[in-house]
Parts: structure tokens; C-alpha cells; sequence
């Protein structure tokens, strides 16, 4: 893959989404929130829930932006790594995803019904390709 850690300014938005009060901190247990997104599954015997629980034990209540980093690539590297490696096939050579592309690997396989579809596509311009962030805001807030 071409990503062997995440992308720092990808990590950054995150974050900063994260940072409420803009005390450069955000709050340990929001990165449940942010492992589902991703749909990170922890080890056997644990929930997400614990998981932070037992992230926040060791780093407290609060964490800065290198804390967030490095939990993040210490856990999410691999799952990441293969959504990039997703976007890769539909990349059109320029960090660009072709919509109609990805419409028709979507209903290809039954994943999303049409009326899903337009859910999941509400509020983007059908009509020029996606960004690769743009994908990935868009698949984290499906």
C-alpha cells in the first residue's frame, strides 16, 4: 500500500473535528466514535466501549494530537491502509473517485438499495468525481 502510516493531515481533520473547545485536546472516550466509523473491531472478549476505556486508563480523560496519532496508527494502521488501498482501484490517477464508478460497485452487489444510495450520496455533486478525503468524510459519516 502506499500508505505505511496514516496521513498526518487526514489524522488532523479528524481530530481537530473532535477538538471542541480548541484546547488542542480532545476527549478520550470520542474515539469510540471515530473506531466505528472506521468499523475497527478490538479483540475478542472486548466491546469499543472497554477498548477506550482501557486506551483512556493508560492515557487519561484528555488526549493531544500526538496521543491521537499514535493510537491510531498503532490500531488503525491496517484497517486504513486497506481502505486506501480500496480507494486505489478507483482512483482515476489524479486522487479522484469516479461517482458513477463507485454507484455501480455499490449496487453491483446489492450492498446499498437505490433508496440507500441516495442516502449516502445526499449532498454530493453527482456530477464531478470525489476527492479522496471527500470519500473518506463521506464513508465515515454514512
Amino acid at each position: 500500500g502506499r500508505f505505511v502510516m496514516l496521513n498526518a493531515t487526514d489524522l488532523r481533520v479528524v481530530f481537530e473535528k473532535y477538538d471542541e473547545d480548541f484546547d488542542g485536546k480532545m476527549n478520550t472516550s470520542d474515539l469510540v466514535q471515530i473506531f466505528k466509523a472506521v468499523n475497527y473491531i478490538p479483540n475478542e472478549g472486548q466491546t469499543l466501549d472497554t477498548f477506550v476505556r482501557s486506551i483512556a486508563s493508560t492515557v487519561g480523560n484528555k488526549i493531544d494530537f500526538v496521543q491521537f496519532s499514535d493510537i491510531m496508527n498503532q490500531h488503525l494502521t491496517e484497517d486504513l491502509s486497506q481502505t486506501v488501498n480500496c480507494l486505489d482501484m478507483f482512483d482515476q490517477g489524479n486522487g479522484h473517485i469516479s461517482i458513477q464508478e463507485l454507484t455501480d460497485v455499490l449496487t453491483r452487489g446489492e450492498l446499498l438499495t437505490e433508496e440507500e444510495l441516495e442516502q449516502f450520496f445526499m449532498g454530493v455533486d453527482k456530477e464531478s468525481p470525489l476527492s479522496v478525503p471527500a470519500f473518506m468524510d463521506l464513508i465515515t459519516n454514512a
